[in-house]
Order: structure tokens, then sequence, then C-alpha cells
């Protein structure tokens, strides 16, 4: 099979799995979001009813301080829980994935040089010699890969 066609077949299996994540990222937000929602409005029922049990047995105005300082308290330690990544930790996270991806990049481009030096030794003078001795299978690889190619631009239908 030839290395071009093997990379699109690897590039649209990628593409295929990214897609099939976003929409399961994209189901799995909606579930939570509406969830939060929800998780929500118990929250305001129950603070309805302790400031209903308040005023009917403090009164309006220590019912309403109360309820206001336990709102605060809340809003104060889901602040603290809900605290994002300090810069210093999302920078060397950055700092990994781009080392990361530059390790990938360098031993991608390292295989595809092999490939080349190898299509361009066998250019040389041995070059009849494996192009006739292969024969067969690059042009299989050559039909194979236009069937292919009509095939997935709809046009060999």
């Amino acid at each position: 099979m030839l290395p071009l066609f093997r990379l699109q077949r690897v590039a649209d299996a990628e593409m295929l799995r990214a897609r099939i994540r976003a929409r399961a990222a994209a189901i799995r937000f909606g579930v939570y979001l509406f969830a939060g929602l929800l998780g929500l409005v118990g929250v305001g029922f129950f603070l309805l009813a302790g400031f209903l049990a308040l005023a009917k047995s403090q009164g309006l105005i220590v019912a309403a301080l109360v309820m206001g300082g336990i709102v605060l308290i809340l809003a104060l330690l889901l602040a603290l829980l809900a605290r994002p990544l300090s810069g210093r930790r999302l920078v060397a996270a950055a700092d990994i994935a781009a080392n990361q991806a530059r390790a990938d990049l360098k031993a991608d481009t390292a295989q595809l040089g092999l490939l080349a030096g190898g299509l361009g030794a066998s250019a040389g003078a041995g070059g009849r010699r494996w192009f006739s001795a292969n024969r067969g299978g690059v042009l299989i690889a050559a039909i194979l890969a236009g069937v292919a190619a009509s095939m997935f631009s709809g046009k060999g239908r």
C-alpha cells in the first residue's frame, strides 16, 4: 500500500474520531448544564423554604439577614472549590503538550525522510530493477487508490 494512501486513511480515521469525541462532549455538556439548572432550582426552593420558616419564627428582617449570609457563604465556598488551575500549572501543561507535539512531528518527518531516501536511492542505478520487480504491486496500489478516491468523492457511483 502506498504511504500517502495510508496517511490519508489515518487522517480520515482521526477526523472521524475527533467528530465522535466532539459530539460526545457536546452531549455531556448539555446533560451537565441541565443537571446544574435543576440543582439551582432545588437550591432556590430550599432557600425559599428556609426563609419562610425563619420569617414565621423570627421575623422578616432576621430571616432575610440569615438567608443572605447563608447564600454568601455558599458562594464563597463554591468560588474556593471551583478555583481554576494556577497560571504556572497551565503554562507547564502547555509546555508539555508543545514538547510532545514537537517530538511527534520530528519522528514523523524522520520517518518520511527515510521513505523519501529509500525512494531516492531506488531511483538511481537500480531504479529500473526496482520498478520491474515491483510493477504488479505498484499497479495494483495505483488502481486501488483510484477506486478508493472515486468512492470517497462520490463520483464512482
